[in-house]
């Protein structure tokens, strides 16, 4: 994600703010996705998984670097010597006690080692695949703040609406009760508007309990209070701004930048690296070696004797048998490689027809939040040409909450189309590894203008 220090340190004061349980100013779409980056967990444990992996690659390195070593060891020792054949006329000796040690230098460069180059490609391509776990990661942290802030605002929504109709089917009762009393009603009425009055109800209640699993959501992805999301009335918001444009051009970016197509292909680059490291296990290997010992006494031979030694020279080793392990090792990674491309070929087919859904349902859900719109204004006049109808005699109460139902209905689903569209869009955009500040302030710019 870019401008990574700018958002640890734009967020600074927004996070204060949520931990001292302040939440006084709005927050915006733009500070909460700031406020996740620094405050999410599951992102930062990716984070420390990345930086894991990319460790392997001087790991890999090091057995092709120079290796020096010091051993330094001092003793007290007692030797004695004993002749078994009593023919021989030499007496038993015992030496007594004395010291003896040694010291050594030793230096190694390795000139030849194939399979130990194989393991740095390797290294290196299981870095490459970890950075582009790290950007799916890092995508997800983006959605989840964003999901989590329109999941807000959905619920919020519909808990305001589940409210409105309430108190709409309170004011339905309490006109049935009075025209029941002038002997303009029915019973059945009153019964009727009851009943949508307990059903309404209910409605609220569900729609609680969903505002506060969403509210609780928002707080762990985020540490922010929920409340502190302004309130939005989403009729004010232009769905076509949430069009996907130049559909090819993001597909092309989808086929290049996903993170788990990425990921996949340095994951197989890396596989091929190994099969040829396995392949590689029978070569020889060739090192330079150079030491430098001193020793004071070291073996029983050498008692009282000083010796200070120094080669340098090359060392060699071909392998000959290792009881077919090579072969066993190069087939195993031969069907890890093929494993890993199928992965692939499936993956990347999966991504493609999951951009697809998405723009589609961009596409269409811009059209949908329009159609919602109209169906909003005109549910809106059929109430009041209800309650005409009621007053006049010529429409019944069942007709009027019917028609309120259909009205509060319709604002709901407009709200909920409406920010679904922008979570899908965001859905696309990471497809493409595509969330980051700009990708967030442009929807941050488009709910503002739904402010009340």
């Amino acid at each position: 994600m870019n401008n990574r220090h700018y958002l640890k340190t734009s967020c600074l004061v927004a996070m204060l703010s949520a931990f001292a349980g302040m939440p006084a100013a709005a927050v915006s779409l733009t500070e909460a996705y700031q406020a996740a980056v620094a405050y999410d967990a599951d992102f930062l444990a990716a984070k420390a998984a990345n930086e894991e992996v990319r460790e392997g690659v001087p790991v890999a390195w090091a057995p092709l670097l120079p290796q020096l070593n010091y051993l330094w060891q001092q003793n007290r020792a007692n030797t004695s010597v004993s002749y078994d054949d009593p023919t021989r006329f030499q007496r038993d000796q015992d030496y007594g006690y004395y010291d003896s040690g040694s010291s050594v230098w030793n230096f190694r460069q390795a000139l030849f080692r194939k399979p130990a180059w194989d393991a740095v490609d390797v290294a290196k391509f299981q870095a490459r695949a970890a950075d582009a776990t790290f950007v799916k990661e890092d995508q997800k942290t983006g959605l989840r703040a964003a999901s989590s802030y329109l999941e807000v605002l959905a619920a919020r929504a519909s808990v305001t609406l589940a409210q409105n109709h309430t108190k709409s089917m309170e004011a339905w009762l309490a006109l049935a009760e009075e025209s029941f009393k002038a002997g303009r009603g029915t019973r059945t009425d009153i019964e009727d508007a009851r009943s949508r009055l307990d059903m309404s109800r209910a409605k609220v209640t569900e729609a609680m309990m969903n505002l506060s699993v969403a509210t609780r959501n928002f707080q762990v992805v985020t540490g922010m209070a929920a409340e502190s999301i302004p309130d939005l009335d989403p009729r004010r918001l232009d769905p076509h701004r949430m069009v996907i444009k130049n559909s090819e051009d993001w597909l092309q970016r989808i086929t290049e930048n996903n993170p788990d197509i990425q990921s996949l292909r340095m994951q197989l680059k890396a596989a091929r690296s190994y099969v040829a490291q396995m392949r590689s296990g029978h070569l020889p290997t060739v090192d330079f070696v150079a030491t430098h010992r001193k020793s004071d006494s070291e073996y029983d031979t050498s008692i009282g004797q000083d010796y200070t030694t120094k080669y340098v020279g090359l060392q060699v080793t071909v392998p000959i048998l290792s009881g077919g392990g090579v072969l066993a090792l190069t087939r195993q990674a031969e069907a890890k490689e093929e494993k890993i491309h199928q992965s692939l070929v499936s993956t990347r087919r999966k991504v493609l027809s999951e951009a697809g859904r998405l723009y589609q349902a961009c596409s269409q859900g811009s059209q949908l939040v329009q159609a919602l719109n109209q169906a909003v204004i005109s549910s809106e006049q059929a109430v009041v040409g209800e309650k005409k109808g009621v007053q006049a005699g010529t429409r019944t109460f069942v007709d009027a909450l019917d028609a309120e139902r259909r009205m509060y209905e319709s604002m709901r689903d407009q709200a909920i189309a409406a920010y679904s569209l922008a979570n899908n869009r965001l859905m696309f955009l990471a497809l493409a590894a595509a969330i980051d500040l700009e990708a967030i302030e442009t929807v941050s710019a488009w709910l503002s203008t739904a402010s009340r």
